[in-house]
């Protein structure tokens, strides 16, 4: 129970950043915000998005009793993706995103793998050109967030009624 409260907070915060992001792409500019850095502050919401649902599929700790790690989760997480996408097609098409979005933490987000962006090297400086979502893939990222938070919602009223 303890880890399925973690994961839908994770999700949740994941839902949030995604919004506040489309909102930030969508002002225009102003004395108070240049269009460049709402543009920034979306994209480093939707890295801190990217890294809060990656804790679904990373190991985590435990914490005695109150909640388990993520390393005997396998089945539990399993039977989460089914539940939020119970046709064949749906739950592909999750499977790609969740994979992308963990290439993304893994290689770009969480830990700078050289491999995953390139170096643009100029006369006096150098710059990381590092992937992003594309953003065709927004809506289909916090839907599928909403989606597994009502999946864990269900999961966790069938935990409840447990006796």
């Amino acid at each position: 129970m303890g880890r399925a409260l973690l994961w839908a907070t994770a999700l949740t915060d994941c839902r949030d950043c995604l919004d506040l992001a489309q909102r930030l792409q969508g002002l225009p500019a102003s004395e108070a915000l240049h269009s460049t850095e709402a543009q920034s502050a979306a994209r480093h919401l939707i890295r801190l998005a990217i890294v809060y649902f990656g804790q679904l599929y990373t190991v985590g700790y435990e914490d005695g009793a109150a909640v388990a790690s993520n390393k005997q989760m396998a089945v539990e997480l399993d039977a989460l993706e089914r539940e939020a996408f119970p046709h064949h097609v749906d739950l592909a098409k999750f499977q790609a995103l969740r994979d992308l979005l963990m290439e993304l933490r893994h290689g770009t987000i969480a830990h700078a793998d050289g491999k995953a962006f390139s170096v643009q090297h100029e006369s006096n400086s150098a710059r990381a050109l590092t992937p992003l979502l594309d953003p065709a893939l927004h809506d289909e990222f916090r839907d599928s967030c909403a989606r597994l938070i009502v999946a864990l919602l269900r999961h966790a009223a069938k935990i409840a009624d447990v006796p």
